[in-house]
């Protein structure tokens, strides 16, 4: 009876998982916003554009916070600029 209720326990956990719905449209991320006005100047609304480094923020000293390197696991290509130190 236990091993039942275990199993009925687990599947409803496994069932409940809902997946994020995906963007519909391709990601593609930048280092720098300058680098955003270009891409989404080329690509029009086709990508939608992550910039990793915010507004106000120097490239030299930040660093990408978990949340970020998540992002850009999902985005199909990253367009670095020079050799900022983070990339």
């Amino acid at each position: 009876m236990q091993r039942i209720l275990l199993f009925l326990f687990l599947f409803s956990l496994l069932a409940c998982n809902v997946e994020k719905d995906k963007p519909s449209k391709p990601v593609v991320a930048v280092s720098i916003l300058p680098q955003k006005y270009l891409v989404s100047s080329i690509a029009d609304t086709l990508l939608d554009v992550l910039v990793m480094v915010p507004p106000g923020a120097s490239p030299a000293t930040w660093e990408a916070s978990p949340a970020q390197m998540r992002s850009l696991d999902h985005a199909l290509a990253y367009f670095q600029i020079g050799h900022i130190g983070f990339e």
